[in-house]
């Protein structure tokens, strides 16, 4: 998938499509929605934020639980 722009980071991100039904669940609430079939989340490490395609002001914060944490420096 191309970048997106992501609001939370401020710059173009790897996107992906919501995974599994528990992040659906968490967008369904960041969202107030109730298809979330058309939404994307930021791939980036330590975000939340979940918005649709083509547009990145139509979307919300995943709950903390969903963070993609940072990777360990060994």
């Amino acid at each position: 998938m191309p970048n997106k722009w992501c609001r939370n980071c401020r710059r173009m991100r790897a996107f992906r499509h919501l995974a599994n039904d528990a992040e659906r669940a968490g967008a369904r609430e960041a969202t107030k929605q109730g298809n979330v079939d058309a939404y994307i989340r930021c791939a980036h490490e330590g975000c939340v934020r979940v918005q649709r395609s083509f547009k990145h002001s139509d979307g919300g914060d995943l709950p903390e639980e969903f963070r993609i944490p940072a990777a360990e420096n060994a």
